[in-house]
C-alpha cells in the first residue's frame, strides 16, 4: 500500500486536528514525490488565531519549501502596505532541523511513517470497518516521530488506526500524540499538483517576530 500510495503524488485531504485548546478543521491538498511537494490547504482563520488579519470565511495555508504561508487581507499601511501573504520560515521560528523536517515531508506520502520500524513491527488488524461510507480494513499500531518533533515535545511514539479500502488505498488515519489526535480523511488519491510558493512582491516574512507583524492586527 505505502509504495502504491507514493506513486500516486497527491490526496484530496480533510485534516481534523483535536486539542485541548479546540478542534481545527484543514481541507486541501497534499502533495509528495521527489519533484517535490507540499500542502495546500484552508481553514477558518479564527481557528489559527488570524481572524483580525483574513476577513473570509476560510484562510489558505500553503506549506511549501520548508515554510507557512498564510493568505491575509492586504495591510493599508506600513512596511507591509499592499502585502496578502504572511511567510513563516522553519528555519527561523522552530529553528533549522525543523525547516528539514518540513522539507522531507514534502517528499513524503501520508502514510511514509508505516516505514518505520515501530509501525512495521507491530500493526495488528482489527478487523472490518464502514468508514465514511466505504468498506475498509482497520489496523492499528504504534510509529515512531520525527526527532525533531520530539524536542518540541511531542512523544517518541505515537499510536495510529488506519482504514484501507478495497481498492488498497487509505480511506482515514487517525494519529494518537498522547491525547492530541490528527485525523485525515483522503477523499481521492492521484495526479501531481503542485505547491506554488506565493509571489516574493506580495509575502511579508513574519519569521523574526514568530508571529504576525501586520500592522492592521491591533
Amino acid at each position: 500500500m505505502v509504495k502504491r500510495v507514493d506513486a500516486d503524488r497527491s490526496a484530496l485531504i480533510v485534516s481534523t486536528q483535536e486539542h485541548a485548546s479546540g478542534t481545527v478543521i484543514m481541507t486541501g491538498t497534499q502533495s509528495w514525490g521527489s519533484a517535490g511537494g507540499g500542502m495546500d490547504l484552508t481553514v477558518p482563520p479564527a481557528k489559527i488565531g488570524l481572524a483580525k488579519l483574513n476577513h473570509a470565511a476560510r484562510a489558505e495555508v500553503r506549506l511549501v519549501g520548508g515554510a507557512e504561508y498564510v493568505r491575509v487581507d492586504p495591510a493599508s499601511s506600513g512596511p507591509f502596505k499592499g502585502k496578502s501573504w504572511l511567510r513563516y520560515a522553519g528555519a527561523t521560528a522552530l529553528g533549522g532541523d525543523a525547516a528539514d523536517t518540513l522539507d522531507r515531508t514534502g517528499t513524503q506520502s501520508p502514510v511514509d511513517f508505516l516505514r518505520t520500524p515501530a509501525a512495521s513491527d507491530g500493526v495488528t488488524r482489527v478487523g472490518r470497518e464502514t468508514m465514511l461510507g466505504k468498506q475498509t480494513t482497520h489496523y492499528r499500531g504504534t510509529f515512531t516521530t520525527d526527532p525533531t518533533l520530539r524536542k518540541r515535545g511531542v512523544p517518541a511514539t505515537a499510536g495510529f488506526d488506519l482504514y484501507v479500502g478495497d481498492d488498497g488505498l487509505p480511506v482515514m488515519l487517525v494519529r494518537n500524540f498522547e491525547g492530541e489526535f490528527t485525523t485525515t480523511e483522503f477523499q481521492s488519491f492521484g495526479g501531481v499538483h503542485a505547491v506554488a510558493v506565493p509571489p516574493a512582491a506580495q509575502t511579508a516574512d513574519t519569521s523574526a517576530s514568530f508571529g504576525p507583524t501586520h500592522p492592521d492586527s491591533a
